[in-house]
């Protein structure tokens, strides 16, 4: 994990700006090794886990189980987000590719463009990762610019995707938090 953009949501009267948490940055950069991410994903899970609600676009399938996965490697718990703990968690791609609207495709420029908002996607060669993922400081420059753009297209979609938020996602164990107790039985065919 190279770094992690935020923005809060708009409050009356003010307007914040993205912030990025950097792996190449103090105090997340482990002097002598350009790849142990495990300061940046542990930042990472503690800002996250402030928020009241995390609105994410494909948080479910790929940024959370990723950043899981690296702390994990860390020998650091996984992140605590959901009404389990006490905050809400939003995966809006689900709401532009399911039964509440269909805009021609589940990705965020998609939706960016679809709504016609303020901040597009900017656009992003794989070279870049790669060269970030070297050290190139430029590289990781453009990647900062690029994930907080994102935020902000993410921020700006709230509007239009919040109100088809009928139920807030969780885990079955959330609702069931017994689930865990119940043995599990065969199945006779």
């Amino acid at each position: 994990i190279l770094m992690c953009s935020f923005a809060y949501l708009d409050r009356p009267g003010m307007i914040s700006q993205p912030y990025t948490y950097r792996g190449d940055k103090r105090p997340y950069k482990v002097k002598g090794d350009i790849v142990d991410d495990s300061k940046l994903c542990v930042a990472i899970r503690d800002e996250l886990e402030k928020a009241d609600i995390v609105v994410s676009w494909n948080g479910i399938l790929h940024d959370r189980p990723l950043l899981n996965a690296k702390l994990a490697l860390a020998g650091e718990r996984p992140l605590q987000v959901g009404t389990k703990y006490g905050s809400f968690d939003l995966d809006f791609m689900y709401y532009v590719r399911g039964s509440s609207m269909k805009i021609g495709g589940s990705k965020l420029d998609t939706a960016a463009k679809f709504f016609k908002l303020p901040s597009q996607k900017t656009p992003l060669d794989g070279q870049v990762w790669q060269k970030a993922a070297a050290g190139d400081k430029a590289a990781m420059d453009e990647i900062q610019k690029h994930c907080e753009h994102d935020v902000l297209v993410l921020r700006e979609s709230w509007k239009y995707l919040a109100p088809l938020v009928s139920k807030v996602q969780f885990n079955l164990s959330e609702v069931y938090p017994f689930i865990h107790d119940i043995p599990s039985r065969k199945l006779v065919t």
